[in-house]
């Protein structure tokens, strides 16, 4: 998995907050006036919102398992509420005013809480949830059910829609972050129609924790096998679980070939674990399982299966090493043509060969924007760690001084 890097993140940050506030402010006060009004206090029938809360306040008194029929209109709203209130109903079993301090909190000094939430840290939006939920005493997983009432990303579509319009104009990558194999592509057709398209993975469960289904470290753009197929229903967490906003395996795991014949033929390419085995980092990484084993749902490499897709990957592996033999046969040439270069990058031209030559990209930060960056890395570590030649080790010092 590779981290997803943000240039001008405060900015970005903003473009987002500025996309999005408008839209989730009007959704929370919806649910607002509608738990106002089964608390008992007045409303104004005669605004546009009415349509709104009305739709919520049913939602409202069905999730609580009460079997009641509202009627048409604003007066047979209003009578249908009031003799719910009169009678026996089940409303009991949420924290009304807790739920409206909730509302009204996300909402005050001109919804510092709700932007919070829109753009926080992916390391603290665990913490950021439990703080507002603890404070406000709405934990339980019927008052959940009522906080999405205005944090449903399936089902409102105004809101959804601009997720996905500022992903698109910012490609934070190109390339699925969980994976590093397949593209982040949209593309439509002359007509509008949607030819082919990524999706957006929510890292926090959206039905679990519907505060953080729009916040924007809780979204990868990820492809349809990791985010359907591999990680379907799995429930990420902070303890077995990267989110590539916060970190990626970089320099945690590496490619290995194996089995190698003397043409650079590889048997197969296997995944190395260089995190110490029970520590939360290589828990993250690997769950409970021993280095060498793919089983579970902890741990990302066992979720999207990282072994398995990389196993095979032996003619792509065959063909980066025998790139570098080549080279390194060249490499008093090389060596020349570096010292020629003189006051010329030298590290940048070797990187702008082995990007051309490869299809890849040399530097971590920008894996994202290549598939098979992070494999095409690890092997060209590996060939030269495993051929320390004086002119090999001036391209070794060349490229990590």
């Amino acid at each position: 998995m590779i981290r997803i890097q943000i240039n001008d993140v405060q900015q970005k940050k903003q473009e987002y907050e500025n996309a999005l506030i408008n839209l989730v402010a009007f959704r929370v006060s919806v649910l607002h006036q509608s738990l106002c009004h089964l608390n008992g206090v007045a409303v104004d029938f005669s605004t546009d919102d009415f349509v709104s809360f009305k739709a919520v306040t049913k939602h409202i008194i069905n999730s609580v398992g009460d079997n009641f029929t509202i009627l048409n209109g604003r007066s047979g709203y209003a009578t249908s509420i009031a003799n719910y209130l009169a009678n026996l109903n089940s409303l009991g079993n949420i924290n009304i005013r807790g739920l409206m301090h909730l509302c009204n909190t996300l909402l005050a000094n001109s919804e510092q809480h709700l932007r919070s939430l829109l753009i926080d840290d992916a390391n603290n939006l665990l913490v950021l949830n439990e703080t507002i939920l603890n404070n406000h005493v709405v934990n339980t997983k019927e008052n959940i059910a009522i906080i999405k009432l205005a944090f449903d990303y399936q089902n409102f579509g105004e809101i959804s829609e601009a997720i996905k319009i500022y992903f698109r104009a910012n490609s934070f990558t190109k390339i699925c972050s969980y994976c590093n194999t397949e593209p982040i592509i949209h593309q439509t057709n002359l007509a509008g129609q949607v030819i082919r398209s990524y999706e957006l993975d929510h890292f926090y469960d959206k039905a679990r924790y519907p505060l953080l289904s729009y916040s924007l470290f809780n979204l990868v753009a990820s492809d349809h096998t990791c985010n359907v197929t591999n990680k379907g229903s799995t429930q990420f967490t902070d303890d077995f679980h990267l989110n590539p906003h916060h970190m990626g395996y970089i320099d945690r795991i590496c490619f290995v070939p194996v089995g190698l014949s003397t043409a650079y033929k590889v048997d197969e390419v296997e995944v190395s674990i260089l995190e110490v085995q029970g520590t939360v980092t290589y828990q993250r990484i690997n769950g409970n399982n021993l280095p060498n084993v793919e089983q579970g749902d902890l741990g990302n490499l066992n979720v999207f299966r990282i072994r398995s897709k990389y196993k095979n990957e032996i003619h792509r592996a065959g063909r980066f090493l025998k790139t570098f033999h080549k080279e390194n046969k060249q490499g008093k040439h090389l060596k020349k043509y570096f010292k020629a270069l003189k006051t010329l990058d030298r590290k940048a031209n070797y990187i702008k060969w082995y990007e051309e030559e490869l299809d890849v990209r040399f530097n971590p930060s920008d894996f994202n924007d290549k598939a098979f960056s992070k494999l095409c890395r690890d092997i060209h570590d590996y060939y030269y760690n495993q051929n320390k030649s004086i002119l090999n080790r001036y391209i070794i010092e060349l490229i990590y001084k």
